[in-house]
């Protein structure tokens, strides 16, 4: 019998098929596709054997298929490992190897690689094989195209118990394929194709996102909860969580097939360079698809009743972190979030906004850094996230809980009074209450100048303090936050609509929201154009403006994943790694090359707002300060534009940037800040900062009150032999940085 399960489909050859579980006699262990055979290795009671279909039907497994064998077919060759040996037959590889105690295995044009607890290692002459190989600890995913490959690497274990992960390319790097990606810190999974890679990414305990580089037309889609992925040659799928019971299947990429098949409940996928097969559980069997030139994709009746037998899902080691960490330097003040979970903070300090429960700076003055800079008193929890006001800070710590402390004559600590914490000695500590937000635990936090804005667990958000321009979104112009009965269930949540809030982000007197379809709405002040909505009209401070009368941002089709909020000036991060900017433009920190505002008028926004020029290189992060911007590129270093008169671009001199034609794209240069790489990137007023791969901090520009940290108030970045190996590490301690 022969059942005629078929869509157009295409992507590259993976290896472990994870699958649904269910009883049967008969489930289906894995699925290898290739270009015009497919093969699949069923269990019936214990017993494993290999079904092939197509041009190469008969190939068969070179040893014999125990419970402990894995096996990886390519074109030309096949490949199978049990305890103790490796062998694989074929085209252009024929080898025989004593080793022991193979998880993975892999296959590339003349290619094998494979990985124990103990190496990782290519065989055979294909170009990967003749690669360059990563230094590693433990591969725990492997994914190769045909002349370059990725892994995911668990080199550790962090303070919290959890593995320490990250992404290593190698290969040929056109387009920058091979490239290892800036930004990904707990990376789920990782596909490659001919021209480009991806990967799935825990960006934080409630969101994964689909990040791809290389290529620059492979763009994910808006997802709501990406939980799977594979790549194609030219294009790749996720099964994308859309609910609590629907997992569709969602593809992208440069040749995606137009009858791709519309399946629901996906719980399984395996594709190969042209064809693709995934278990859906409404269709009860298994649907493959792509070309059939060689009938290798009609399975027979006892494969498409085969049921997997294993579920889809993440792996335990890529369980969902407890910790989102906000990344936000303040007006005048810095904070530093260690890997211990505790916290310190320097720069000016007349409200307390330092939190040592006094009024005198740090960092401005000799032997005031380093281990002389006392952590802030914030009781025996661990700090999980912290974000930076213009005067005041906050933290949220593992039980989800929030504190605040700091000025607080708008309400914008949250305590229901206008009094001001961290500047006298017993303030803080186990006296320092949690912020009433009605019992509803908070995901992240932003502070914006004199306001504050949380996104709890429902995906809802509640913001109080400073509302004067609507920047709380309540529809008046009342503060909150400085009686007792503004706070808890008395502070509403704000209406944005029926979609359900991704991200929040905040700026001087505006905030923003990333919508899970990845659209925005900002609402606040809008004199400069900075909300984006082609006029100069505030949002939020009046009635019948916000809900489903406040309406999106016109920023072209492509998935927002950042915002920035500057002080009358905004950036967005696109999925493709490119940003575009409006607001104020006047120091050029739009990076236009041109004074002109964008997002005050009709017709400035959309498909009419250019992408930022960079010279081509993908962003990984966006940060817009007070009249200048600076961008995290995935290769670690900086680029920065803008106002420059203290020296905050990091140029060595005082000269704007992004005002001129030719001052961007390639004629914009890397910020020098020495031969390590960057890993986050923030702005503050007229200065920025950058934490090292070392997990240390440097920053430049600004720094009047010490906001800088180097013990004086020299600016730095706004002369010659300023910046580079002259530009030094903030004295913190001998702990790790975890956010700042």
């Amino acid at each position: 019998m022969k059942l005629s399960k078929i869509t157009r489909f295409v992507t590259m050859l993976s290896i472990v098929f994870v699958f649904y579980s269910e009883a049967k006699a008969t489930t289906m262990d894995s699925i290898h596709l290739l270009n015009k055979t497919s093969c699949f290795v069923l269990e019936d009671k214990g017993v494993k054997t290999l079904e092939c279909l197509g041009e190469n039907s008969k190939l068969s497994s070179p040893i014999i298929l125990d419970k402990d064998a894995i096996i990886s077919i390519h074109r030309d060759h096949i490949c199978a490992a049990n305890k103790t040996e490796l062998i694989c037959k074929g085209k252009n590889l024929a080898l025989s190897e004593k080793i022991s105690g193979i998880k993975l295995l892999a296959s590339s044009d003349a290619t094998i690689c494979y990985a124990t607890d103990l190496e990782f290692k290519c065989l055979g002459s294909g170009a990967i094989a003749r690669a360059t190989l990563p230094k590693v600890t433990k591969v725990v995913s492997i994914a190769l195209g045909t002349n370059h490959g990725c892994v995911i690497d668990k080199y550790g274990i962090d303070k919290d118990k959890k593995p320490k992960k990250k992404i290593s390319c190698f290969g040929d790097n056109r387009y920058a394929k091979a490239d290892s990606p800036i930004g990904i810190y707990r990376p789920m999974m990782v596909a490659v194709g001919k021209n480009y890679s991806c990967a799935l990414n825990q960006r934080s305990a409630y969101e994964r996102e689909v990040v791809c580089w290389g290529k620059r037309s492979i763009t994910p889609p808006a997802l709501k909860d990406p939980i799977y992925l594979k790549s194609a040659r030219h294009f790749v799928c996720a099964v994308d969580r859309v609910n609590f019971t629907d997992q569709k299947l969602v593809c992208f990429g440069d040749v995606v097939p137009k009858d791709t098949p519309d399946l629901s409940s996906v719980q399984a996928m395996e594709l190969g360079p042209y064809t693709g097969c995934a278990y859906d559980k409404k269709s009860a069997g298994l649907v493959c698809f792509g070309h059939n030139y060689n009938r290798e994709v009609e399975i027979s009746a006892d494969i498409y009743s085969a049921k997997p037998s294993k579920k889809l899902l993440i792996e335990k080691d890529f369980a969902i972190p407890d910790k989102e960490v906000t990344r936000k330097t303040g007006h005048t003040h810095t904070c530093a979030l260690f890997e211990s979970g505790k916290v310190k903070c320097w720069g000016y300090n007349y409200y307390g906004n330092l939190g040592l429960g006094d009024k005198n700076n740090r960092g401005d003055s000799a032997g005031e850094m380093g281990a002389n800079l006392p952590y802030v008193d914030l009781g025996k929890e661990r700090v999980i996230s912290l974000t930076v006001g213009a005067h005041h800070t906050c933290a949220i710590f593992k039980s989800r809980g929030v504190k605040c402390w700091g000025y607080n004559g708008n309400g914008e600590l949250g305590y229901g009074d206008a009094t001001n914490r961290g500047d006298n000695p017993g303030e803080l500590g186990s006296k320092l209450k949690f912020v009433d937000l009605g019992g509803e635990k908070v995901l992240s936090l932003q502070a914006g100048y004199h306001h504050t804005c949380a996104l709890l667990q429902s995906r809802r958000v509640k913001c109080w303090g400073y509302n004067t321009y609507g920047s709380l979104g309540y529809g008046d112009r009342n503060n909150r936050g400085k009686l007792k009965s503004d706070m808890g269930v008395n502070l509403k949540f704000i209406e944005l609509g029926k979609e359900k809030v991704q991200s929040i982000f905040t700026g001087s007197y505006n905030t923003c929201a990333i919508l899970q379809s990845g659209r925005v709405k900002c609402w606040g002040y809008n004199s400069y154009g900075n909300l984006g909505y082609g006029d100069k009209n505030n949002r939020g401070d009046s009635p019948s403006e916000m809900g489903v009368s406040l309406g999106h941002i016109d920023l072209g089709p492509e998935k927002v994943i950042e915002i920035s909020l500057g002080y009358y000036h905004s950036c967005a991060r696109f999925q493709s790694g490119r940003i575009k900017c409006w607001g104020y433009n006047y120091y050029g920190n739009l990076g236009y090359e041109d004074k002109v505002q964008r997002g005050d008028s009709a017709g400035e926004m959309g498909t009419n707002l250019k992408y930022v020029d960079l010279g081509g290189e993908k962003v990984a992060g966006i940060r817009a300060g007070f009249q200048h911007s600076c961008a995290l590129l995935q290769s670690g270093r900086i680029k920065c534009w803008g106002y420059n008169y203290y020296g905050q671009l990091g140029y060595g001199d005082k000269k704007s940037r992004g005002l001129v034609k030719g001052e961007m794209g390639s004629n914009l240069k890397y910020v020098d800040i020495g031969k390590e790489k960057a890993i986050s990137l923030n702005t503050g007023n007229h200065y920025s900062c950058a934490m090292m791969a070392s997990k240390r901090i440097k920053c430049w520009g600004f720094n009047s009150y010490g906001r800088l940290g180097y013990g004086h108030t020299r600016n730095i970045g706004d002369g010659p032999k300023e910046m580079g190996k002259n530009l030094k590490f903030v004295e913190l301690g001998n702990q790790k940085i975890l956010a700042f």
